[in-house]
């Protein structure tokens, strides 16, 4: 019997549930308004007390001794170390206590299979949480996978990809406005641009309209010069220009990456 294909087999298929249900259950706590600390957190609550309950299955006491057994697979054997395992060390402990009728090791392949697949889990959803979150963020789960991505997960390709959509780098001007150097010549979108005026989004539209705050078109795209913006508010809201710079940079580092 080829106890490796049992094991791989099982294994693999429980990844793929695993990954099934995340993808489900996150976009089930997404749609309904669960932040992602709290979807993550829960999540993973839920992943180990699945780990805990199958480890129950090793409770007697000959199971357990095997599957501490088997846990050594790679430090023993170079090649093909879970068929050498199974039969240089768990089927002698078998028959050293007397109990080869009594267990299934097929069986029991299989459920240590399914209990460290659970466990890797657990492990890569942690490992790859600032993944997640953009995904989480995008309400998109359909590259959601279950796999390592390296030492660093910020540095793939999937990463990079899902972390632009989320936030654009804005285009340049077809007016070919040079921008300075200096955070005050960053260019914002309609919704940065309400927050940080503190009006709703409609006004800001109802004042471009109107010729009364200073923009520029992008193509479809509407955008605001950051220095023309404090300099509307400044004249229009007689504060200073200390305080609404302030402002604006308190919250350009709270909203940007």
């Amino acid at each position: 019997m080829d106890y490796n294909q049992i094991y791989f087999n099982t294994f693999n298929h429980h990844i793929k549930i695993a990954e099934k249900l995340l993808k489900k259950n996150s976009k089930t706590l997404k749609n309904n308004g669960f932040s992602f600390k709290y979807s993550y957190g829960f999540l993973s609550d839920e992943i180990s007390i699945y780990k805990d309950h199958i480890y129950k299955i090793f409770s007697y006491e000959n199971k357990l001794e095997l599957f501490r057994i088997f846990k050594n697979r790679n430090k023993i054997f170079e090649s093909d170390p879970i068929n050498l395992i199974v039969q240089h060390k768990m089927i002698p402990f078998l028959k050293k206590n007397d109990v080869l009728r009594e267990i299934d090791l097929e069986h029991l392949i299989k459920s240590i299979a399914k209990y460290e697949a659970v466990r890797t889990s657990g492990r890569l959803f942690q490992n790859n949480n600032q993944l997640y979150q953009l995904m989480y963020d995008l309400n998109n789960f359909s590259k959601l996978e279950l796999k390592s991505y390296g030492t660093s997960v910020r540095n793939t390709a999937i990463y990079k990809k899902l972390h632009s959509k989320l936030f654009p780098t804005p285009k340049s001007s077809k007016t070919k406005i040079v921008k300075s150097k200096s955070s005050e010549d960053e260019f914002l979108n309609v919704n940065e641009v309400a927050e940080l005026v503190n009006y709703a989004v409609p006004t800001i539209y109802d004042l471009k309209h109107k010729g009364k705050i200073p923009f520029y078109k992008n193509g479809a795209k509407l955008q605001f010069k950051k220095s023309e913006i404090l300099e509307w508010m400044e004249n229009g809201k007689g504060i200073t220009k200390s305080d609404i710079e302030e402002k604006a940079n308190e919250y350009l580092l709270k909203n940007k990456f």
